[in-house]
């Protein structure tokens, strides 16, 4: 994230996996907004997983493409993660204030 970029200043939310968003939040990251990245409990991102190769632990892909970012845990199965400020629109916008929210959508069947 730089203090400096054409984003400075723009809060990101993000909740996608694999590739595409990703790689979208990482180019924001990258020009200057923060990014949070939210994961799933116990596992995170199913893209740490993808390797070899791997640094400390992690799959390359997934440092690559979630460089830039901060990330953090919520568990949004139990009521307690679907009340966080995280999550809750109503929540006042000092406790989480996003500016853009990123979200993968399932396919319709």
């Amino acid at each position: 994230m730089s203090e400096d970029g054409p984003l400075a200043g723009i809060r990101v939310l993000d909740l996608t996996r694999i590739l595409a968003g990703p790689l979208c939040t990482m180019m924001l990251g990258d020009m200057g907004a923060d990014v949070i990245k939210v994961e799933p409990p116990e596992t995170g991102d199913d893209t740490r997983a993808w390797g070899p190769p791997f640094l400390a632990g992690d799959a390359v892909y997934f440092l690559g493409v979630n460089r830039n970012k901060r990330s953090l845990t919520l568990n949004m199965a139990v009521p307690a993660g679907q009340t966080s400020p995280v999550t809750d629109r109503a929540a006042p916008r000092q406790h989480f204030p996003a500016t853009i929210s990123f979200c993968r959508q399932n396919p319709v069947s």
